[in-house]
């Protein structure tokens, strides 16, 4: 019985901090979570926009390789060719000039030993 009445309760203003304490941190917690949820959104939706942004940039990409590809075909180089006023040859005659030969001579001389 002694010890029964040595052990004390918490007085009700130490409980009502508590829960103060309590109140307070569960408040600033949802307050973070909230803050993080909408942050992370907001990151969700601009890389949206980026992935679009990257989908129209190479859709842009295929058309110019497309159309460097329509130029430089050979039927279009032809053409273009053609209307800048030049001709092609009626006959190729190809240059070769003849190799020399060149004849290298080296002298290898050992020196010492008696063989």
């Amino acid at each position: 019985m002694q010890m029964l009445k040595q052990f004390r309760y918490p007085s009700n203003r130490q409980a009502l901090m508590a829960a103060v304490c309590s109140g307070i941190l569960l408040f600033t917690l949802v307050i973070l979570w909230l803050a993080i949820s909408t942050h992370t959104a907001l990151m969700s939706r601009q890389l949206d926009a980026y992935d679009a942004q990257l989908a129209q940039i190479t859709d842009e990409t295929n058309s110019l390789w497309k159309q460097i590809g329509d130029i430089t075909a050979p039927l279009e180089m032809d053409r273009r060719m053609r209307d800048a006023g030049y001709t092609v040859p009626d006959r190729v005659e190809f240059l070769m000039s003849q190799p020399t030969a060149t004849v290298v001579s080296s002298t290898v001389t050992l020196s010492g030993g008696g063989r």
